[in-house]
């Protein structure tokens, strides 16, 4: 069977982390193996983001979105090895979240596609956008003592704007976002919906599209 990558991206709040875990217990259960990843993938990059811009356009955000880009194409490396290893990769956002938040800094699809140069980068299999209300989501994280710099409620309210609109152009197979259009992509809005409920709603999407199949 060959590995399959899924990326879990969208809101802030949405509900991306239990999702991937929920994944990845089923997956085990399966008997099959399992890469985990959670982007910014890079420690040292890491640490560079805590440092720089705050999220505002026209500041310090186009030094994050080079240091973004960077993390992204670094990972590429990794994602190529563990497709000779594992059965499963699932990603905790990925290079189209960079598209979105770019966006929200005030940068088009073109510049982020020149700067990652997506058509170096892999495809994965799927990818996941989660959404939700941004008032709910920024109550389901605001009391994170590990929040980043963007987890406030303003901020969040244009993020689920632009993680909306990418899946939307996706559809359209917009050129800069033509890669993902050939992979599955599922849409939830996570307003409504219990962790269980949106586990539910993925896992049968996903065996429609016989992701699980041997």
């Amino acid at each position: 069977m060959r590995c399959k990558w899924i990326i879990i991206t969208g809101l802030d709040g949405s509900g991306k982390t239990t999702l991937q875990t929920d994944l990845m217990n089923y997956l085990e259960n399966q008997n099959k193996t399992v890469k985990r990843y959670h982007s910014p993938y890079d420690d040292y990059l890491k640490s560079l983001l805590d440092l720089s811009g705050n999220g505002i356009a026209l500041k310090d955000s186009y030094t994050d979105l080079l240091i973004f880009a960077l993390d992204h194409r670094l990972q590429n490396y990794r994602i190529k090895q563990a497709r000779e290893q594992y059965d499963y990769i699932l990603s905790q956002r990925g290079p189209i979240d960079l598209f979105v938040h770019a966006a929200v800094w005030g940068f088009n699809y073109k510049q982020t596609y020149s700067i990652l140069q997506m058509n170096e980068l892999d495809t994965c299999e799927v990818l996941i956008h989660l959404n939700a209300n941004p008032d709910v989501a920024y109550q389901r994280i605001k009391n994170d003592k590990n929040a980043d710099k963007y987890e406030y409620l303003e901020y969040i309210r244009k993020q689920y704007k632009e993680t909306k609109k990418v899946f939307l152009e996706i559809q359209k197979e917009n050129k800069y976002l033509y890669q993902y259009s050939k992979s599955i992509n599922i849409y939830i809005d996570t307003t409504n919906l219990t962790t269980a409920e949106t586990f539910g709603r993925v896992l049968e999407e996903l065996n429609k599209n016989k992701i699980f199949e041997n």
